[in-house]
């Protein structure tokens, strides 16, 4: 929000911020959206409700073993780690005997439950009404800026904004030059064709350590 307001700021007209929200952290996120005491000049906020759920699945033995075997693991002492790979191996039989990739149905609802990933924000906005309201009250709007909001560096920067309107695309993502530690995907060339490609789609880890870029996901 202090970012929010500062380019409000410095481009003289409020920017609408829109916090989007899973079923579990509606609630809290609300009653502190509420608690906020806005003067009339601040910038409008809004909560974009989720209206999305998903189903837990049972994993697929290859993904945890890939958890467990080829991501870094903290060492343990002798006996912890005799404990801790009797407890993956349980998990894994467990998974074979009832069926990899199977709906996970065996709890009670919010244990089977899960907040959907990714992307449903956009949907949520035209199921809840939040991008209905935001029309109405600002029918000028045309170009939405959408970030996680652990992306510390993720701004509405003027340049970006700019390029991104003259190119005359509809969906563009911000990508930043890859650190050692960043995981999850990134810039490449496919049969000669720059694409975004995450990291579960390449055929081995290693692949992803080759990458100069990473796709942070803001999106414009």
């Amino acid at each position: 929000l202090a970012k929010n307001r500062r380019v409000s700021s410095e481009v003289g007209t409020p920017v609408p911020h829109v916090f989007t929200t899973s079923w579990m952290t509606d609630a809290p996120i609300a009653s502190y959206v509420e608690s906020l005491d806005e003067q009339p000049h601040d910038i409008p906020i809004y909560v974009s409700k989720g209206r999305s759920i998903g189903l837990r699945m049972v994993p697929m033995v290859r993904d945890l073993k890939f958890l467990w075997e080829e991501q870094s693991q903290q060492r343990l002492d002798e006996q912890a780690e005799k404990v801790r790979d009797s407890i993956h191996s349980a998990l894994m039989g467990w998974a074979k005997e009832n069926g990899e990739g199977a709906d996970y149905a065996d709890n009670v609802p919010k244990q089977c439950l899960c907040p959907v990933g990714h992307w449903y924000e956009l949907p949520n906005l035209l199921l809840n009404g939040t991008l209905a309201k935001l029309l109405k009250e600002r029918p000028q709007l045309t170009t939405l800026m959408l970030h996680n909001i652990d992306t510390i560096g993720a701004d509405v920067d003027a340049a970006i904004l700019g390029k991104f309107l003259e190119t005359g695309s509809t969906l563009a993502y911000e990508v930043v030059p890859r650190c050692i530690d960043d995981m999850g995907g990134g810039l490449c060339r496919v049969d000669g064709k720059p694409r975004l490609v995450e990291g579960l789609a390449l055929p081995s880890e290693d692949d992803e350590l080759k990458f100069s870029y990473y796709n942070s996901l803001t999106t414009w």
